[in-house]
């Protein structure tokens, strides 16, 4: 996915969160399908530009919990790991 305002691993971890906060279940398609993290990079190149800032520090805040509990990327870590460190 080619990311037009946020660098890969602000991308990465963007597209994780997205997955843990709407997930794809019995009941349907989640967040990753409908492409949730490059209609937010994407608006953080326009109408949320004013955001763009707080979006990376939270996403580095995000990935900071995330190496601070296993060593990893909060996008590399399996869907139970990523659920503690949203919690």
């Amino acid at each position: 996915m080619a990311s037009q305002t946020l660098n890969p691993a602000q991308l990465a971890t963007l597209a994780a969160v997205c997955a843990r906060l709407i997930p794809t279940d019995e009941n349907g398609p989640g967040a990753t399908e409908a492409r949730a993290s490059q209609y937010i990079d994407r608006a953080l190149s326009g109408w949320l530009g004013p955001s763009r800032e707080a979006y990376a520090e939270g996403l580095a805040a995000v990935d900071t919990a995330a190496r601070a509990r296993s060593s990893r990327g909060f996008a590399e870590l399996p869907p139970a790991e990523q659920d503690a460190v949203l919690t």
